[in-house]
């Protein structure tokens, strides 16, 4: 957990992966990363294209969205098959309509990235300053695909499957600080209403915008009243 954290929080902060490095990943079952990574790369790639387009007043009509859209495509439905290989499971209509969902949803945004970086890009003074500004709204988009990652875990898991909160490397919310370490089955997390990353989230006080934590699959024993006390959390933040 700690290599994937740090990993994670490298992608996270623009931080290139060695392949040497993406490859001993794959080796040890962490293939998801990789992709993570990739995802990484092409958005960033796409984003500091167009922000050179917009900055040379280089006028391609459609090109980013739709390019945006085929890399949200290929990069969320590797998220999610990520996800269901964790526990060893295999896509259903169900799932597809879910994923399918979730794709739709991420692709309403694109105007509004594409607004900003028309707004954004033409004011900084290099193309490198305009490119660092953009890495935060940027960095939104990217940890979508852990939040899918999540999701398809936590859909495919059984019911007694037990799901353990584990912190991303990032700053850390009260909810979240509380969470961490937990270890439910995952019908319990799932009653609870409590969830890592899907923004906007009601249930964590960082509302998951730049959640990195995950529910992981363990062998650790179940923390005992386990559902009581998220539940008791839930309705902490919710004021209940």
């Amino acid at each position: 957990p700690a290599l994937k954290a740090a990993i994670i929080h490298c992608i996270a902060n623009g931080i290139q992966i060695p392949d040497a490095v993406l490859s001993f990943l794959e080796e040890i079952g962490l293939a998801n990363v990789k992709a993570l990574q990739d995802y990484d790369n092409t958005l960033t790639r796409l984003v500091a294209i167009r922000i050179q387009e917009l900055r040379q007043t280089l006028v391609v009509p459609g090109s980013f969205g739709e390019d945006l859209a085929i890399a949200i495509d290929a990069g969320l439905n590797e998220a999610w098959l990520s996800g269901l290989r964790a526990n060893d499971a295999e896509q259903t209509d169900e799932w597809q309509a879910i994923l399918d969902e979730i794709i739709t949803e991420e692709k309403i945004h694109i105007p509004e990235l594409s607004q900003y970086l028309a707004d954004m890009a033409p004011e900084a003074e290099t193309i490198g300053d305009a490119i660092t500004t953009a890495q935060s709204r940027l960095s939104l988009w990217i940890n979508r695909y852990n939040d899918v990652y999540n999701q398809a875990i936590l859909a495919s898991a059984e019911e007694k499957t037990k799901l353990e909160w584990v912190y991303g490397d990032t700053q850390h919310c009260d909810t979240c600080e509380m969470l961490n370490g937990l270890v439910a089955y995952a019908r319990e997390w799932d009653e609870s209403g409590l969830h890592p990353q899907m923004p906007p989230n009601q249930a964590l006080s960082c509302r998951g915008w730049k959640c990195q934590c995950e529910l992981i699959p363990t062998d650790k024993r179940r923390n005992q009243n386990i559902l009581a006390r998220l539940q008791s959390i839930a309705g902490q933040q919710s004021g209940v």
